[in-house]
C-alpha cells in the first residue's frame, strides 16, 4: 500500500484471497520459437549468453533450434517470420554475417555433442537443416559434414531398425539434406578446395549406401504418394545423391542395412 501511495506501480493483485503477480506483457518476455518444449531464440544475444543457453538444451530442443535457424538464418533473413508458436518480443533482424555464422557454428557443435540422443525424425530434421544452412553458406563444408556424420552415426539413424520408424516426410527431409550436402561438397571438390581431403561424406555416401537411400525413398512414395512439389524434390535429391555416389569409392559403411542381407546392387546407371 505504501508503494501505491508513493505513485509506484504495484506488481501484485489479490485473486481468490491470494496474491498473484500481474501477467507480464508478451512483448517483455524472452523470445521463444515455441514453448512446449521450450526452444529459445538465442542468436541475438552475446556469444557468452548463447553458449550458456545452448548448454541447457537437450538433443530434441537443439534439433528444433537448428531447424528454426535454418529458416531465419540466425537473424539474417528478412523474409522469415516468427513461427505461429512463437512467444515474446522478437529481436531485430541484423546484417552481421559473422555474428550469424558464429551462432550457427556453436549450435551445430552442441547438436553434434548430443546427437546420440536424437530420435529418427529429429535426426532427419537435423540433416535437412544442415543441408539448408550449408546451401546458404552459413556453415563450412567440413563443419557441416562433421555434424552430419555425428547425426548419422547416432542411434536415431544407425542400423536397420531406424528405417521402419521413418515417415515419408522424414525420408524426404533426410534425402533433401544429404543431397544439399553432397552438392555443396562436390562443388568444393571441383573448385580444388584444400578441405576436400578431410570431407567425410564420401565415406558415407558410396553407391551401396545411396542404393539403400533410393530404395527408402521409393518405399516412402508407395506408402504415401507425395504432392507434386515434394515428388519433384524427392526425385531431384535422388538424382543428386546418385551423381555424387558415382564418384565415390566403394567400401563405405552400411547405412540402413536390412538384417541378414548382403550388399545391395549399385545405383542404376540411369535414374528414372
Amino acid at each position: 500500500a505504501g508503494g501505491a501511495a508513493g505513485g509506484e506501480v504495484e506488481p501484485w493483485r489479490r485473486e481468490g484471497g491470494r496474491l498473484s503477480r500481474e501477467r507480464t506483457p508478451d512483448s517483455l518476455l524472452p523470445p521463444m520459437y515455441q514453448t512446449n518444449p521450450p526452444v529459445p531464440v538465442l542468436w541475438h544475444v552475446s556469444p557468452e549468453n548463447y553458449q550458456r543457453g545452448l548448454t541447457r538444451l537437450g538433443a530434441r530442443q537443439l534439433s528444433m533450434a537448428l531447424a528454426y535457424t535454418a529458416d531465419d538464418l540466425a537473424g539474417l533473413s528478412r523474409r522469415a517470420q516468427p513461427p505461429e508458436t512463437s512467444r515474446g518480443g522478437w529481436p531485430q533482424w541484423h546484417r552481421s554475417r559473422s555474428k550469424a555464422e558464429g551462432f550457427v557454428i556453436a549450435l551445430a557443435a552442441h547438436l553434434a555433442a548430443k546427437a546420440e540422443g536424437l530420435r529418427p525424425a529429429e535426426a532427419c530434421s537435423s540433416i535437412h537443416a544442415l543441408g539448408k544452412l550449408r546451401a546458404a553458406a552459413m556453415l563450412r563444408q567440413d563443419a557441416a559434414e562433421a555434424v552430419a556424420g555425428a547425426v548419422l552415426a547416432g542411434r536415431g539413424l544407425a542400423g536397420y531398425k531406424a528405417a521402419p520408424s521413418l515417415t515419408p516426410e522424414d525420408v524426404q527431409r533426410l534425402l533433401e539434406g544429404l543431397a544439399a550436402l553432397a552438392q555443396a561438397g562436390a562443388e568444393d571438390e571441383r573448385a580444388g578446395s584444400e578441405l576436400g581431403q578431410r570431407f567425410v561424406l564420401r565415406s558415407l555416401l558410396d553407391a551401396n549406401a545411396v542404393s539403400r537411400l533410393l530404395m527408402l525413398g521409393a518405399c516412402a512414395m508407395q506408402e504415401a504418394p507425395p504432392p507434386a512439389v515434394a515428388l519433384r524434390s524427392l526425385c531431384a535429391s535422388g538424382l543428386a545423391l546418385y551423381r555424387y555416389a558415382a564418384l565415390s569409392p566403394p567400401g563405405g559403411p552400411a547405412l540402413l542395412l536390412a538384417p541378414g542381407a548382403g550388399p545391395l546392387p549399385p545405383a542404376p546407371t540411369e535414374l528414372r
